[in-house]
């Protein structure tokens, strides 16, 4: 029976461990990686190990795990795995290298299941954020499985009186990153002083009513 070097082969590819020093990303590479990106590959390595091989051409040259080789880096670690294409030529490289980010771009979330998931790691005291959400992702995520939800079962023939229950949505508009940050953080505190309430909007709600908001309680100081 032959091992899994000679299977690997048969497919064109083989697996090594090699310095770091040693690969070569690809300049003109189409995905882009912020700072948050890098920072939550870096997280997930530190969590989990090394446990996704970089994907190179005959030449070290990166097909597949930008962001893995610098979380790599930031985690101090001197060899990676790597899995070495090495039948496919440059031209092939180049294409495989927008499927990969295209394919996983267009994969979407059960938003039940993934709950879920989040859920379940949750009670088993895990810390979900090494997952790549936090608490505050999980409400959102809540949030939209609960419109959506509605929307399924919304009959757009019923007729509408004044006296049923609306749903109203809003848009909110942030003039810099400082306040962006700052509404998060906000929503974060009354998730924690209202841990019972289910939507985010019913514990802004009751907040709110329980302190009266002055100018400036969640953004900062009012600037006209």
């Amino acid at each position: 029976m032959p091992d899994s070097s000679q299977l690997l082969e048969e497919f064109g590819m083989r697996i090594e461990v090699v310095p770091v020093s040693k690969l070569k990303p690809y300049l003109n590479n189409p995905n882009e990686h912020d700072e948050e990106s890098y920072s939550a590959i870096s997280a997930s390595i530190s969590e989990y190990g090394f446990a996704a091989p970089i994907v190179v051409d005959k030449d070290y040259e990166i097909i597949a795990g930008h962001g893995r080789l610098e979380g790599a880096i930031r985690n101090g670690l001197e060899k990676v795995i790597v899995i070495v294409a090495s039948d496919l030529d440059k031209v092939k490289s180049r294409a495989l290298r927008i499927a990969d980010n295209l394919t996983q771009k267009k994969s979407d979330f059960d938003l039940g299941r993934l709950i879920e998931e989040l859920d379940s790691l949750a009670e088993h005291g895990y810390n979900i954020e090494h997952t790549g959400f936090d608490d505050l992702d999980l409400e959102k995520l809540r949030s939209q499985l609960t419109s959506s939800e509605e929307d399924e079962s919304a009959d757009p023939y019923e007729d509408q009186s004044p006296q049923q229950d609306l749903v109203a949505k809003f848009v909110i508009v942030f003039r810099n990153e400082a306040e962006k940050s700052a509404w998060y953080g906000f929503l974060k505190r009354v998730s924690a002083i209202y841990p019972d309430l289910e939507l985010p909007s019913e514990r802004v709600l009751a907040y709110i009513r329980s302190n009266p908001l002055n100018d400036g309680d969640i953004l900062g100081p009012n600037r006209t």
